[in-house]
């Protein structure tokens, strides 16, 4: 065994190979070496750069400062086998950037001030080269665009392109803006009118100012690139909002509105496929066939519904009133049942005026006659418990507007069909063809006491428990937290209802006789109903005299209340009267109650339904 173990190590011993591999290892060691040394030396050198650069810069040697800019970005950029080290001179080219852009920076402040640039600043404007001139080119842009933006003046404009458009690493790409400058006061005004319509969220009349501005022959170069741009900025911005419209609109049933918006759209979209889908979807429910209608329009006008109608013709001393001025929702039903057999259409008020606030015509289905119903006073004031109405408004767990009032026991009850609300949404709802677009009807609405039984202002709160004391009720101890709490409460119930179909207006924040009152009576009850409800429901174009007691549309309180958005003037009337005035228009409504319904013939309510078969006399005698 000796004798073969000793034969084996003379076998692997071979000196040659322990030489060779001694000597690779050697080379290998050194080669690491020799590549760390240099990668080590490389890195120095990249902090070398910078401090070299420092120097260069604060001895005013601008040209040596950019021959090491340059370096320092090749090694950057370099990606070789033995480059190793572009992090450290990327760091490096960004330390350099940043030491020229402060320099640069303090430079454009002076400028923006109206100084003059010394000598020193000019040359090292235009000795950096490159590394000044992109900044500095930019610069000077955005000064041509604040220019034509409306951000700034023109002799700031002017000294700033004096000084720097003729430094030889500028002159290329700015000389030929100076020419331009009077372009840019010329598109001026439209270009700050769009982009003021554009953030206020105004996006088609921004879109077509852009529109005019890019179809303006004269308006080239520098004018037309800024606008091509805000018309992209524009499209971007205005197309998840205008899509969220249109979805609203078909959601509470507005095909017709929803289609036209849709139809908007697509001509700026014309390849968007959602938009195809929605307006395809539009046209499968809207009225195939429109015609233009030029007969009377009429307006239908009632009060609360009564809900409970033992309780509101009890021969208490509240039995008259809501005898004579109110419809019990059984007689609200058959009037609609009514109305619909007889071609009659609900229509928007809106629809019967243009922006100009001049008449233009309706378009109907063939057949159809144009309808306007008006639900007044739908406050619930403290003696609407006394009448058999219900206390106030509310939202059920499903979102939809129900009345509520306490039922036998004394428990509250929502109840969908306790308000002309619900009974006209489920009747729409049950016969599309008898609502235009989806129309339903005119809210209108006073501030006095409460806004749907809800005390939503402090203001109220006094009126609220004088009126519910007088009628023998507990007076309602309120906290500010409770009044915000109506007050958002009754912006969801008006959220809801705008968003399926309902429209808002005013009977004056008092109810008050306004052909009696003065100018600043007037001016102080408008003001209070538009800081108190106008708030909640947003602008309205309706205004209900309260008991007709009109005002002449030349009248200045006329001009005052048409200054503060009013066009639709309504007063009481037995027909079907409009008038249009001065950026007005008056009409009669014609009031459905117990009392129109008993003078029948004084009212001519047979042009709209058959008076017996909507009047509830069992109801009404219990």
């Amino acid at each position: 065994m000796a004798r073969s173990l000793y034969i084996h190590e003379e076998q692997n011993d071979n000196p040659s190979i322990r030489r060779i591999m001694i000597i690779l290892l050697l080379l290998a060691l050194l080669t690491a070496l020799a590549v760390g040394g240099f990668l080590y030396l490389n890195g120095l050198k990249s902090d070398k750069i910078v401090d070299d650069f420092t120097l260069a810069m604060s001895e005013d040697r601008f040209g040596d400062a950019v021959i090491l800019y340059r370096q320092a970005q090749e090694k950057a950029l370099a990606n070789g086998p033995l480059d190793r080290n572009q992090a450290q001179y990327a760091q490096a080219v960004a330390a350099m950037e940043e030491q020229t852009a402060s320099a640069l920076a303090a430079m454009e402040q002076k400028l923006l001030s109206g100084e003059t640039l010394s000598k020193r600043e000019l040359s090292l404007a235009e000795d950096l080269s490159e590394l000044s001139a992109s900044r500095l080119a930019g610069w000077l842009r955005g000064l041509c665009r604040d220019y034509l933006f409306g951000q700034l003046e023109r002799p700031v404009l002017e000294q700033a392109f004096s000084q720097l458009a003729g430094l030889a690493n500028l002159k290329q790409t700015v000389q030929n803006l100076p020419a331009e400058f009077d372009r840019l006061m010329a598109a001026q005004p439209k270009m700050i009118e769009a982009n003021t319509d554009l953030a206020a969220g105004a996006y088609w009349p921004a879109y077509a100012l852009y529109q005019t501005l890019a179809g303006d022959a004269s308006l080239t170069g520098f004018v037309r690139d800024q606008t091509l741009l805000q018309i992209s900025q524009c499209k971007t911005q205005m197309y998840d909002p205008l899509l969220s419209e249109a979805k609203t609109l078909m959601e509470g049933g507005r095909y017709l509105s929803a289609q036209k918006a849709l139809t908007e759209m697509i001509a700026v979209f014309p390849d968007d496929q959602t938009l195809k889908d929605a307006l395809n979807t539009c046209n499968e429910n809207s009225p195939k066939q429109l015609a233009a209608y030029s007969g009377a329009i009429e307006f239908l006008t009632i009060k609360p519904l009564i809900v409970n109608p033992a309780e509101a013709f009890d021969g208490d001393s509240y039995s008259a009133a809501a005898a004579d001025s109110m419809l019990t929702a059984g007689e609200f039903q058959a009037m609609l049942e009514q109305l619909y057999a007889n071609q009659y259409i609900l229509i928007d008020s809106s629809r019967i005026y243009n922006d100009q606030r001049q008449l233009q015509t309706l378009s109907l289905p063939p057949d159809k006659k144009p309808l306007v119903l008006v639900i007044e006073g739908l406050n619930y004031y403290a003696t609407r418990r006394k009448t058999g109405n219900a206390w106030n408004l509310a939202l059920d767990e499903g979102g939809e507007v129900c009345a509520e009032y306490p039922g036998a026991g004394g428990q509250m009850i929502l109840d969908r069909r306790g308000e002309a609300i619900g009974i006209l949404d489920e009747f729409v709802a049950a016969h599309p063809d008898f609502s235009l677009d989806g129309a339903k009807g005119t809210i209108s609405l006073t501030g006095y006491e409460c806004i749907f039984g809800l005390v939503t202002d402090a203001d109220q709160l006094e009126d609220r428990n004088k009126a519910l004391q007088d009628n023998g009720m507990s007076p309602e101890n309120m906290s500010d937290t409770d009044i915000t709490a109506n007050r958002a409460q009754a912006q969801a119930i008006i959220d809801r209802l705008k968003g399926s179909g309902w429209l808002f207006a005013s009977s004056t924040y008092g109810f008050i006789d306004a052909r009696s009152q003065n100018l600043e009576r007037i001016q102080a009850d408008t003001e209070k109903w538009l800081s108190q409800v106008g708030s909640l429901t947003g602008p309205v174009s309706m205004l209900n005299y309260p008991n007709g007691s009109f005002i002449q549309g030349s009248d200045e309180r006329a001009q005052y209340l048409k200054s503060k958005g009013f066009i639709l003037f309504a007063g009481i009337g037995t027909t079907a009267y409009l008038y249009a005035g001065d950026q007005y228009i008056y009409i009669d409504k014609t009031p459905v109650n117990g009392f129109t319904l008993s003078n029948s013939q004084t009212y001519q309510l047979n042009r709209f339904f058959d008076v017996a078969a909507v009047y509830d006399a069992a109801a009404r005698n219990p």
